[in-house]
Parts: structure tokens; C-alpha cells; sequence
């Protein structure tokens, strides 16, 4: 089961099979919440990696893949397909970094690397407020400090989304974390926000 039909004979992605369900889902996700500055999570970067071959090359997926991670993955080649004609801005801190430099594998590693270096973007001013948010206790219902330093950044850096796929810790957690200036997703949910709106950009 996937989250959207693949059309063999057009060779494309099939989003809506009619204009209702486009409309409804419209009305669900309007244009204004598509989000244009995200966070990633490091796990998501290690989704963008890990599965590079099916979410930028457009191979199939790898078999055996659970039904989360398959959904996941799917997500991600829908967004990064039509992220790369939208220009959103698609970010991630010097915490990323350090969680991906204790990557054990060294060939993971260095991939998982040369893709987050080019998403750090954390000038000292937006440092300092992430500090101060992290220690507020506006994050206090996540239990990992490590989910709270990446989330405190993508605050201070002016996110309107963090997209996570951290299910156990953080999205479980998420409803005791109210009035964030940002929302916590999931890839199906980012990819959720953006399909309404999908063929402006494809």
C-alpha cells in the first residue's frame, strides 16, 4: 500500500482521481499552511540519504521496507520532487552535525555528512536564541535534550515546520508541547500540506 497511485502507462504520480477530493483536501490544507521554511530532523536526513537512490533518482523503493518507512520515504520523493522547483528553504543546525558525526559506519558517515553540510544555517544571533529557548521549559514534555536543542533551533532560525520521524519521543509528545510557532511533522503530513498544491509546481 502507498500513499499516492503510480500511473505506469503516464509514468507519473497520480494525485487525485478527481477534482472533489483535490478541492476537500484544498480546503483541508490551505495554500497559506504549505510550509516554505523547514527543519529537518536528523533522522530525516538519514531518510534522504539512506534512501537517495528512490527520493532524488526516482528508482523503486527497496523492498522490505516497513509500512512507516515505506510511507516515509514515499513522502519524501513527492516533497523533494516539488521542493526543488518551489524554493523552499530546507534547513538543519550544527546540532545535526554533531548527531551525525557519531554515526558509526564511516561511508554512512561522510554521506550523511557532505548532504547536512549544506543545510547548516545557524548565525550566532539565532544561536543564542535557541539557547534561551531550549532552557525556557517551553520544551520541557520532550524527555531526549538532544530533541529539544534541534527543536529550540528551528525556532530560532524561523521555521514554520519541523519535520521529524521520531514517532516514540517527539510526535507522541507533541500534543503536550502548545503553542509552538512552528508545527511538528511527520513526512506524510508535510507531504499532506503540500499535495493540495503540488501541480503549481510540476
Amino acid at each position: 500500500m502507498s500513499l499516492e497511485t503510480w500511473d505506469a502507462r503516464r509514468k507519473k504520480w497520480q494525485l487525485y482521481t478527481s477534482t472533489e477530493a483535490q478541492a476537500a483536501d484544498a480546503r483541508r490544507h490551505p495554500f497559506d499552511r504549505v510550509p516554505r521554511r523547514i527543519f529537518l530532523d536528523t533522522n530525516v536526513v538519514n531518510r534522504l540519504v539512506d534512501h537517495a537512490e528512490t527520493i532524488f533518482q526516482g528508482l523503486p523503493p527497496r523492498t522490505g521496507l516497513t509500512p512507516n518507512r515505506s510511507d516515509e520515504v514515499e513522502a519524501l520523493t513527492h516533497v523533494f520532487q516539488i521542493s526543488a522547483r518551489a524554493g523552499w528553504e530546507i534547513l538543519g543546525s550544527a546540532t545535526s552535525l554533531e548527531e551525525i558525526g557519531d554515526t558509526p559506519h564511516p561511508e554512512q558517515r561522510e554521506a550523511l555528512l557532505e548532504y547536512a553540510v549544506h543545510l547548516v544555517d545557524l548565525p550566532s544571533g539565532e544561536t543564542r536564541r535557541a539557547q534561551a529557548i531550549a532552557e525556557s521549559g517551553l520544551l520541557s514534555a520532550l524527555p531526549d535534550a538532544a530533541d529539544r536543542r534541534l527543536l529550540a533551533e528551528a525556532i530560532g532560525l524561523g521555521c514554520d515546520v519541523f519535520c521529524t520521524c521520531d514517532r516514540r519521543t517527539i510526535i507522541n509528545r507533541r500534543e503536550a508541547l502548545p503553542g509552538l510557532p512552528l508545527d511538528v511533522l511527520l513526512p506524510q503530513e508535510w507531504w499532506a500540506r503540500v499535495k493540495p498544491w503540488g501541480g503549481l509546481w510540476l
